[in-house]
């Protein structure tokens, strides 16, 4: 069975993740788990959130909260390092939209694109913007659809988070926004949220 382009994405993301879960190791008691828990809980008192304690020593603490009648939650998860190998922690922010959609799309940077286009061959597609088609590539199969989700405002504010290498994700109605390593910086940790969430209202708008 051939893998659509987007189905690509989500299993590399989903291979990465179970390896990272895999040989984890505990990130609780550490000074970036601390400074985690210690953003996470700030950014809950701006967004009447909470913060929910690690799972399990492979996870770190989540943040939840919601934005009109959509639920969000940012979670950890822990990377490894061993002799053999070291494998990144990431970050994960997500939401399920309550209107259930058979649109599907992947952004994500050009060097993601490489590691991908070597496993999986897949291509993709122009926004029509060169200063963002310079920084990110698309997958996704509705290109009409896609254009009426980047507009100027998401375009620019995903553009914002550049330098952190997101990945943006979106099937089944399910939105994904995740990063390979684990954001410690209140700074960087605003920047994401305000993207998903941008993404999140203009997915809203256009019915997704």
């Amino acid at each position: 069975m051939e893998l659509t382009s987007t189905q690509a994405i989500f299993v590399l993301v989903g291979v990465l993740g179970f390896f990272a879960a895999l040989i984890g190791y505990a990130m609780k008691d550490s000074g970036t788990g601390r400074k985690v828990k210690k953003i996470f809980t700030q950014q809950a008192g701006k967004r009447d959130g909470t913060v929910v304690p690690p799972a399990n020593k492979f996870a770190g603490p989540s943040l939840l909260f919601s934005v009109d009648d959509i639920e969000v939650s940012v979670d950890i998860v822990n990377g490894s390092r061993t002799r053999q190998c070291c494998l990144p922690g990431s970050t994960m922010i997500r939401a399920r939209l309550p209107k259930k959609s058979e649109k599907q799309f992947s952004i994500f940077r050009e060097e993601t694109l490489e590691r991908v286009e070597k496993v999986f061959g897949v291509q993709d597609t122009q926004s029509g913007d060169d200063a963002f088609d310079r920084e990110f590539m698309i997958k996704g199969d509705d290109e009409g659809f896609l254009k009426s989700v980047l507009t100027l405002t998401v375009s620019k504010q995903l553009l914002s988070s550049v330098g952190y290498n997101p990945i943006i994700e979106f099937t089944n109605g399910y939105f994904l926004l995740s990063v390979f390593h684990i954001v410690d910086s209140e700074e960087q940790l605003e920047n994401l949220i305000k993207t998903a969430l941008t993404f999140i209202e203009r997915l809203r708008e256009v019915g997704s």
